[in-house]
């Protein structure tokens, strides 16, 4: 078993609003490492996402992670 590490292209890169629920949405084409991937395969797969923001009121940096 190992990592691999991606930064994946999103739909819409940056929001002006930090919202307590937000959809990312990441278009798999030809660029995508999801390319070509079998569905069956995603069975076998964990898939971690991470995300951070700035939230200007407070000056601070603000990180989700979703596993």
């Amino acid at each position: 078993m190992f990592r691999r590490f991606h930064d994946l292209s999103l739909a819409r890169d940056s929001t002006p609003v930090f919202a307590l629920s937000l959809s990312i949405m990441h278009p798999i084409d030809g660029d995508s490492p999801l390319h070509g991937v079998e569905p069956e395969r995603l069975g076998d797969m964990a898939l971690i996402v991470s995300l951070s923001g700035f939230d200007e009121t407070s000056s601070q940096t603000v990180l989700a992670q979703k596993f």
